[in-house]
């Protein structure tokens, strides 16, 4: 029976001394929209995002009967997560596997192996991982389409709906719609006036709060940057090195512009406080447990991470979509 491995080798050649330099795994664009957001843990399958609006009504003070005239409306969001895994299996010896490789003049001696390679390998294996899921979890709460890849072409957003799924199915009656006019689409020349019409169409009763952000991606960020540039605001530090690297303030307003790997390749931005926008997840962090061990039946060595995630958006009339 032929054996299909997870791990592709296509590219290299085999019997040939190749460690001559140490193991680098690629680099990637880390995803950190959770870090700004409301996470949700706990949640199996699906949970109800408790919301209260109330509509207080003024009179004149007066004596007599009550006269009650104000209302507090209660409604729900469901925050549904999806269960998502990833596996592969690695066979250490046999026909393309490790041993035939760069990597099986790492391996110890013998035929039979217990674990992933040496320490340096298992170590790199295990952090591509991590970064890698990372990524795919950010893309996912932003571009993730279940009905088909509306915004991307990565087919694993095909798993997840994110944020934009929902403002455009779901809310699409309640987001505040912003659309390039007058010149001012996303670009070199017109970036800088697009966020103040974007600013200007926020609710006013957001307009003191303390979260409010832009997400867009890092394309965009670059772009509205060297518009800033353009128009000679080089008092303003665009490449902020605190915790919130790339990120900015937008000039006379307490907007922060983010930029958002799970909106890479996107020309889409989206403006709220991040404490209205909810991810929900059984465990946070649970994509980092993941599992690797060895199959005597299979000769193989495997690796699954499982994890759920889902995201809402507790009041979409307090959300600013820029949809090109």
């Amino acid at each position: 029976m032929a054996y299909n491995s997870s791990v592709i080798t296509s590219t290299l050649t085999q019997y040939v001394d190749q460690l001559s330099m140490d193991l680098v795994r690629e680099m990637v664009l880390q995803g950190r929209t959770q870090q700004y957001i409301s996470v949700q843990t706990g949640v199996k399958y699906a949970d109800a995002l408790n919301i209260m609006t109330s509509n207080p009504i003024v009179q004149a003070a007066a004596c007599g009967l009550i006269n009650a005239t104000g209302s507090v409306t209660l409604s729900q969001a469901n925050l549904t997560v999806c269960p998502l895994m990833i596996e592969e299996q690695i066979c250490m010896n046999g026909a393309n596997s490790l041993e035939q490789y760069w990597t099986g003049m790492t391996l110890k001696k013998g035929s039979y192996y217990d674990e992933l390679g040496p320490e340096a390998f298992a170590k790199q294996y295990v952090a591509d991982k991590v970064d890698k899921i990372q990524g795919i979890i950010d893309d996912l709460i932003w571009v993730g389409d279940s009905s088909g890849n509306s915004y991307s072409v990565d087919p694993n957003m095909a798993n997840c709906n994110g944020f934009l799924k929902l403002i455009d199915s779901s809310y699409s009656g309640s987001v505040v719609s912003v659309t390039a006019s007058n010149g001012n689409a996303w670009s070199v020349t017109g970036s800088v006036a697009l966020v103040d019409v974007m600013a200007s169409a926020l609710p006013q009763d957001l307009w003191d709060q303390d979260d409010l952000t832009l997400f867009v991606s890092y394309a965009n960020f670059r772009t509205y940057v060297r518009n800033l540039r353009n128009l000679n605001y080089y008092h303003f530090n665009a490449l902020e090195t605190n915790e919130i690297g790339y990120s900015i303030l937008h000039p006379g307003t307490n907007i922060r512009i983010l930029a958002t790997r799970g909106l890479k390749g996107s020309q889409r931005a989206v403006l709220t406080s991040a404490k209205n926008l909810y991810f929900g997840t059984d465990l946070q962090n649970d994509y980092e447990s993941f599992r690797i061990w060895k199959s005597e039946d299979f000769n193989s060595i495997f690796f699954r991470a499982l994890w759920k995630q889902g995201v809402q958006i507790a009041y979409p009339q307090y959300v600013v979509s820029y949809k090109p």
